[in-house]
């Protein structure tokens, strides 16, 4: 390689070491620009299933003007969004890559969106008619334009205090783990979350939030 490149390398590596010492592998993050496009490709997936967070990743792509490791960053952020199963998709997309989870008045087909509002993570619904997604927040009901669609896989079965697979989606500023659930409300099938440690899915419904007993959980198939 040319000398440039190792210098440009290893100065992003020397800074990595510096603040994210415990997150990001310098040998994995030097072999993105290998001479070998295997090499690449093995380092690229390596860096997709580690513990490497995306914020650390965000950040190296800032600190980097390599086209191939901009590439190759850019491939382990979209890949680890992938792997969660949630990621930000058009209205086209949505409707080829996503799978309905509910509907209302047995015609509108909703989808599983999540938000992140003043510090907790919050499951709700979205329609392609909408600009935004709405999401239980309290106690009302929000509409709020930044929000992700759940691609991912998983079954929704019925949630009994005993329920031991649901699939965390998410935790609350205060610690706890929020699921995906659904329920039977007003002739629809409406999205919502639920927290850690309580039994009512809170589901977003006419402005505000409805607390009910009974309803599905999105759990590993």
């Amino acid at each position: 390689m040319k000398t440039r490149l190792i210098t440009s390398i290893f100065s992003l590596i020397l800074a990595f070491s510096l603040s994210h010492a415990q997150e990001l592998d310098p040998e994995t993050l030097k072999t993105l620009n290998d001479d070998s496009f295997k090499v690449r490709e093995e380092a690229t997936k390596k860096l997709i299933t580690s513990d490497v967070s995306i914020q650390a990743l965000q950040q190296a792509l800032t600190q980097t003007e390599e086209p191939e490791i901009k590439l190759r960053l850019n491939l382990a952020i979209q890949g680890k969004i992938e792997a969660t199963g949630w990621v930000v998709l058009t209205k086209e997309e949505i409707v080829k890559r996503a799978t309905p989870c509910g509907h209302e008045l047995k015609v509108k087909t909703l989808y599983l969106a999540r938000t992140n509002h003043d510090g907790s993570d919050y499951i709700g619904k979205y329609m392609t008619d909408w600009e935004g997604a709405n999401f239980p927040v309290g106690e009302n009901e929000l509409h709020l334009p930044d929000f992700q669609i759940w691609i991912g896989k998983g079954t929704w079965k019925k949630w009994t205090p005993d329920s031991k697979n649901l699939i965390p989606m998410g935790t609350t500023k205060e610690g706890k783990t929020i699921f995906a659930v659904r329920a039977e409300w007003e002739n629809g099938s409406h999205p919502g979350t639920l927290i850690q440690g309580e039994t009512k899915a809170r589901i977003p419904w006419g402005g505000k939030v409805i607390l009910l007993d009974n309803f599905e959980a999105l759990q590993i198939e």
